[in-house]
């Protein structure tokens, strides 16, 4: 009966000790990436706006390497002021939150550097 009682407090403080531990998956993940922005900027809508009735004007960004591209608010990256009319390419840090606002976005960018401004032409 002692060893049967020992065994249950040894599994017992073995869970409880697993449990508070630090999982490595609640960490944000923190990565240096090249993000494309283009010349043009597109509309997106408010994660609020379920009827889609205001559109917000924002600027389109791509990851290298990628072929989507995403509409986001004109001050997404952190440090990086957009002009109309210049395709970008930047290098920015990219934090992917583990924890992310339930109203925001599960991704932060911060620019490093712009590699290359180019002006473009719109009709």
């Amino acid at each position: 009966m002692k060893y049967l009682r020992f065994t249950i407090v040894l599994i017992a403080a073995l869970f409880l000790t697993a449990s508070c531990l630090e999982d490595e998956g609640d960490q944000d993940k923190i990565e240096e990436i090249i993000l494309n922005v283009s010349a043009e900027t597109s509309f997106y809508y408010d994660l609020f706006d379920a009827k889609r009735e205001n559109p917000i004007e924002g600027i389109l960004i791509q990851e290298r390497g990628s072929n989507h591209w995403e509409c986001v608010h004109f001050q997404e990256i952190d440090g990086f002021t957009y002009e109309k009319g210049y395709d970008y390419e930047l290098l920015v840090e990219k934090t992917t939150l583990a924890n992310p606002p339930q109203d925001g976005s599960n991704v932060r960018y911060s620019l490093i550097k712009i590699i290359e401004k180019r002006m473009r032409y719109i009709d």
